[in-house]
């Protein structure tokens, strides 16, 4: 028997991708996992989320990440509107992962407050591959199950390196979310520069939106 986790990072970041990641693995490694110090990779520093990823990628029979570009998300929001959309996104990007190497149980943290619709959404996607995965959804599962927050630990580490290698081209970016000053003078520093937003942005946030008025 196999189990996966599935986390993102970045889905409300202002600049660059949203990441994706599955992790599968012999539900006995668990405990393994918690033992090497693996927890949700919102309560662990960027040093240690680095030291443990290719650790967690050693215990793994399979393991990867997809990155969503801000220009796939821009054309999400267009189709149906901010939250649907990124949810729909959300869907589709797991269905492939898990199309992949099909765990017999997958743990997905939900970004929909009815966990239940996420998870049944995501069965009848993921059964069209072939794969007859039984789909666990539920809030907050990079908090409670190890296997779905060591799937964070990936996804935090590789959207950090995709921002990190803005920083190193175009000057500190920060964390690329609209809460972070850092980010917001980039992006007004750009703009006076250019008159338009950096082209790594999600157009269709609202505090893009706001600023084009």
């Amino acid at each position: 028997m196999l189990i996966g986790g599935v986390d993102e990072a970045g889905r409300g970041s202002l600049l660059g991708p949203m990441a994706l990641a599955i992790v599968v693995l012999d539900p006995r490694r668990q405990r393994e996992l918690l033992r090497i110090g693996v927890r949700d990779s919102k309560k662990l520093s960027d040093a240690n989320r680095r030291r443990l990823a290719p650790r967690i990628v050693e215990m793994t029979t399979y393991a990867s990440v997809l990155l969503a570009p801000h220009w796939s998300i821009d054309l999400f929001l267009r189709w149906t509107g901010e939250d649907v959309s990124l949810n729909k996104l959300e869907l589709a990007l797991i269905a492939k992962l898990v199309s992949i190497h099909c765990p017999d149980v997958l743990f997905v943290d939900s970004p929909d407050p009815k966990p239940r619709r996420f998870s049944d959404t995501l069965s009848d996607l993921v059964s069209t591959t072939g794969c007859k995965s039984r789909i666990m959804a539920s809030n907050g599962a990079d908090t409670r199950i190890p296997v779905v927050a060591a799937a964070s630990i990936l996804a935090k580490v590789a959207r950090d390196d995709e921002i990190e290698r803005y920083s190193e081209a175009y000057g500190g970016v920060g964390s690329g979310y609209p809460h972070d000053p850092r980010t917001i003078s980039f992006v007004e520093r750009w703009e006076r520069a250019f008159r338009e937003p950096p082209f790594f942005t999600r157009l269709g946030w609202r505090t893009i939106r706001r600023r084009r008025k």
